[in-house]
Order: structure tokens, then sequence, then C-alpha cells
């Protein structure tokens, strides 16, 4: 119980000097900084890196540098310089940016092990083989966990499977190692993951796995799964059995997940051991026409597995040791960022198969729209330059009558000259009301005319606006 409150006092010890560590940059760095950190990465760009306490708090930012003691975290909310050192023992999970299933993050690593106590070093075989997992990024994983010359290297499997030929690959560099002692702890290992699995002579497997199913097939050209011929089907055959064998496991076992038809049977002998047949008597494990995959109970009790841990950290106990640590190393990190760009560039891939699907739909609109613009245009054109028209007609009807009047009233100056008044007051008067009358008659006629062709202008520009509104977001949705 001592050594309980210990651990928690300096874990909270850990947490309260990270949360501290913005000030000396000048960040106000508190538990409500932290708590809108944590609002703000969920809704964060997808650069951003998420990184998981044990107590399940949640921070987003983005990782510039991580070595096997610590993460060191950027908080651009806070300021361009806030820099924030999270210990890697409080650590639950990294999450860098792309969708999909995350490798968490490695356990933490002890430099100088106790005397006696055993040293591991774990590889993550996490997500699809051929994309999250590729042959090259584990033979330098590998590679590096060999040098380490640890007790043991620990192949923590969660992965639905994937490309045979990846797989045989990464069984030819597990094979071609020597003097290494491999373990094997199953999250889930299906399909070809299962067959990695089976390289490993102890495999253990949390409460939850399953194991099995690795029916090869091939994808139709519609996508749907196809069987793989038998000449193909009997060399991955082969050469997944060699992968049992170097594990040390039965081969019939193998044959029981790769073919649908077989069927396979616990068997037990006079002196009580346990074993695996196609044939029976015994308990029927798989019948025919179904897929083999067992659970951590169902593994255990067919000896293939030896034992049930909660998390890796803790599977010496099921192992019968009294402690191990991790051994530090750079292999769960390639293996991880790996899968952290495999992920990434699924996520552009179907943004980009996205973008494409919405051209497809948008672009015959968006081609409407621009013809319906085009006509638009046009009749605006036309418009315009009838209302021009119309104006310079108006202009030299006014101009004649104006002329008129100035003709006529010169006239009736001249009438004064000589003397002869009232026939020039006649003569304007006359001129006065000509005037006012053509401009009576030329407002009656033009203004209905400008009325009509000044509301069809204003209707042209309305639906070239809302025309040209629609073709901007169409072009959004089609990403042009």
């Amino acid at each position: 119980m001592v050594r309980q409150r210990s651990e928690e006092s300096r874990a909270a010890d850990e947490r309260a000097r990270w949360l501290s560590a913005g000030r000396s940059r000048g960040a106000a760095f508190t538990a409500a900084a932290l708590s809108a950190a944590i609002l703000l990465g969920s809704a964060g760009t997808l650069s951003a890196d998420k990184v998981i306490w044990k107590d399940g708090t949640e921070v987003t930012g983005r990782i510039v540098s991580r070595d096997d003691k610590s993460i060191v975290l950027a908080m651009p909310e806070y300021g361009p310089d806030v820099r924030v050192t999270i210990p890697l023992a409080e650590v639950q999970a990294v999450i860098q940016d792309g969708p999909g299933a995350q490798t968490p993050a490695a356990p933490a690593a002890t430099s100088t092990p106790a005397p006696g106590e055993k040293r591991y070093y774990p590889l993550p075989i996490v997500g699809e083989i051929g994309t999250e997992v590729t042959a090259d990024t584990f033979k330098v994983a590998f590679g590096d966990a060999v040098k380490a010359k640890p007790d043991y290297i620990v192949l923590y499997v969660d992965s639905p499977g994937g490309s045979v030929a990846e797989t045989r690959q990464i069984l030819e560099i597990i094979a071609e190692a020597e003097d290494v002692k491999l373990v094997a702890f199953v999250k889930q290992a299906l399909s070809a993951a299962a067959i990695i699995s089976l390289t490993c002579p102890d495999i253990y497997m949390s409460p939850s796995a399953v194991i099995g199913g690795a029916v090869p097939y091939q994808v139709a050209k519609d996508g749907t799964p196809k069987a793989v011929a038998e000449k193909f089907q009997s060399i991955i055959r082969a050469q997944f059995r060699a992968a049992a064998e170097l594990g040390g496991h039965p081969t019939v076992l193998v044959e029981a997940m790769m073919d649908t038809n077989m069927e396979l049977f616990l068997t037990s002998s006079k002196d009580g051991k346990k074993g695996l047949a196609a044939k029976g008597p015994g308990q029927l494990l798989k019948g025919k026409n179904k897929v083999l995959a067992m659970t951590a109970g169902e593994a255990i009790a067919c000896g293939i597995a030896k034992g049930k841990a909660r998390k890796l950290a803790s599977a010496h106990k099921a192992m019968g040791l009294a402690s191990w640590s991790r051994v530090p190393g750079k292999g769960w990190d390639i293996m991880a960022n790996r899968a952290h760009v495999a992920r990434r560039e699924e996520m552009l891939a179907e943004q980009r198969e996205d973008v494409v699907a919405q051209r497809k739909d948008v672009d015959p609109e968006l081609k409407k729209v621009e013809d319906q613009l085009t006509q638009v245009a046009k009749r605006l054109r036309q418009a315009k330059t009838e209302m021009a028209m119309m104006e310079g007609e108006y202009a030299r009807e006014i101009a004649a009558a104006n002329n008129e009047y100035e003709y006529q009233r010169k006239e009736a100056t001249r009438l004064g000259i000589k003397g002869e008044v009232e026939k020039r007051q006649q003569v304007l008067r006359r001129a006065e009301l000509n005037l006012e009358r053509k401009m009576f008659s030329l407002r009656k006629s033009f203004e209905p005319r400008v009325r009509s062709m000044t509301l069809r202008v204003q209707g042209y520009l309305e639906q070239q606006k809302e025309l040209m509104d629609k073709r901007r977001n169409l072009r959004k949705l089609g990403g042009k």
C-alpha cells in the first residue's frame, strides 16, 4: 500500500511539473488551460497529434521530439514557443494525425534493469499487413531489436491480416534470425497476422483476443474476395506450415486455419497429453465449411497459447517471470511511424477518391450552370444594348424638340424688333405649348419602355449573381 501511494504521488508530481512547464515560456498553463486544450484538440486540423495520459486525459498539439523517456509536444494554441514535456511512463497512447487503428505507445524503457531481471524488446504488428506493416520496415526494426540482444523479442500483434506476399517476406526475416527468443502478445491476430504469431514459440493473448482465420484469397475486379488458384494455395500452405514449424506449433493447425473443408479435433492421449488432429475421436474444434478462429481460452486449451495477460507490460507474470523491463531502441517507433504514414496515405487516397466521385456528380450540373451563365450574359448584353439605343433615340427626340423651340423663339425675337409685339407673344406661346406637348408625349412614350428595360436588366443581373454563387459552391464540392 505504501509503495502504491508512493507511485501515485510520483505520478502526481510529474503531472504537476507537466502542467506548469509552459510558464517558463510565458504560458499560463493551468488545469483550465489543459481542459481548453482538450476541447481545442477535438476540433484540430489533420496535422494535430494527440497524447493520451494513462488516466484518460487527452491533449492535442504537435510532437516536435520523442525519445525513450518523454515526448515534447508543441501547443500553438497558447503561443508559438509553448512546449511541454510529457513523461513516457505516464502515456497510454500516442495518436499521430490520420484515421484508423492506432499503434499504442511503447512501454517505458529501462536502461539499467535490476540484477537478474529479464529484458524484452517490443515490436508492433499493428494494422493491415502490406500497408501499415511492411516487410522493409519490419526488417529495419527487427534488425535493431536483434542488435540490442534482449532476452525476448515480443511481437505485439493487433492486425486483421493482409498481403500474403508481404507476410512471406516477414516470415523469411524471422526465419533468418539466430539466437533470438520470440514471444507473441496477441490482441487480434487474423489471417496473415495469425501465421506471423505462430512463428513465436510462446504466444500470450489478451482475454478478448482472437487468433485464426487464415483462408487465402485474392480480390476480384469487382472488389469481392475470390479463392486463390490451387497451385498457389499449395505454395502458400507449405510456407505457412514452415512458419508453424519454426514456432514449434502443429502444422495441422495452419491447415485448418486455411482450409474451410477441413475438420479439426482436440485429442487427448492415454497419458492426458493434448493434441490436434484432422480426424476424431476428440473434441470438434472446427467443422467443415467453417473458418477456424479461436478465443484466448480455446487457444490455451489447444496448447497454442501459453496464457493470458491484459497488457504487454504485465505479460511477464503469465510467463512466470518476476519482472521484466523494456530495452531502449528505435524499432517500435520505426514500425509505428510506418503505420502512421500508411494511414495518412490511405486517408489522402480516400479524399482523392471522394473528390473524383464528387466531380462525377458535380461536373454535369456545373456544365449546366456554365451554359446558363453564358445565356444570361448574352441576354444581359443584348438588354444593355437595347437600353443604350433607346437612350440615344430619346436624346435625339429631345434635341429635335428643343431645336424647333429655339427656331420659333428666334422668330419671335425678330418680330419684336419690328415692333410686332402682339404677334411676338403669340409665336412664343405657341412655341412653349408645342415644346411642352412634345415633352409630355416623349415621356409618355419612353418611360414605360425604360421601366420595362430596367426591370429586365435588373432581373438578368440577379439571375447572373445567383448562378455565379451556385457555380462557386459546385466548384468547392468538386474540389476545383
